[in-house]
């Protein structure tokens, strides 16, 4: 015999989305790695690019941009694979988290080599930070954790900043930036899903 699904109310209808935000929330502070990965990747590279263009080598700024991108996109992959394996229920705020971030990776590509091609290396550091304070703000006011809505401000500030210094200085506001946008975000949520699980 079937069973016949009453339509739920907007009271119901809200209740679920608060759940599914919910158990976003719940899984996004299980997923601090991401942040501190990238994190520690970014803002290694920053201070290495400043490091380069005082030493007179800023040729080697993009060989470092490729190899630590390279090995934090091979255990993001890794650690993607893995977590998908344990989750059992895929989100709408998963799915609007999966595009913002497939639409910075597509976004960043796309100006990176506009600006290159344009020889405008003054300006890559500056649009980079803002598109990743446009994803970093958007996933923080998703999941309405409010760290990664500062640190998405702080990306923004720090490009406003890059925007009016040479591009040297330009590596250490970035570096800054995103110790200050990722890290203590990351170690934020880490805390927090440390604390929830005790």
């Amino acid at each position: 015999m079937e069973t016949i699904e009453k339509p739920m109310n907007e009271q119901e209808s809200l209740q679920l989305i608060h759940e599914m935000i919910n158990v976003a929330q719940k899984r996004f502070s299980n997923d601090s790695f991401r942040f501190l990965l990238w994190g520690w990747i970014a803002t290694t590279a920053f201070i290495l690019g400043y490091v380069w263009c005082i030493i007179g080598k800023p040729q080697y700024i993009g060989y470092t941009w490729a190899i630590l991108g390279t090995v934090g996109g091979i255990v993001s992959g890794f650690y993607g694979r893995k977590e998908t394996k344990t989750k059992t229920v895929v989100t709408y705020a998963d799915e609007y988290l999966k595009y913002t971030w497939i639409a910075y990776m597509v976004s960043y590509f796309i100006v990176l080599g506009a600006l290159i091609s344009l020889q405008r290396f003054d300006l890559i550091n500056p649009m980079c930070l803002v598109l990743i304070g446009i994803s970093t703000f958007i996933t923080g006011g998703l999941l309405k954790f409010k760290p990664l809505i500062y640190g998405g401000v702080i990306f923004w500030i720090g490009a406003c900043i890059s925007f009016a210094i040479r591009t040297e200085f330009q590596f250490l506001i970035s570096g800054l930036t995103a110790a200050c946008g990722y890290l203590i975000p990351g170690y934020l949520l880490k805390a927090r899903n440390k604390n929830e699980n005790i």
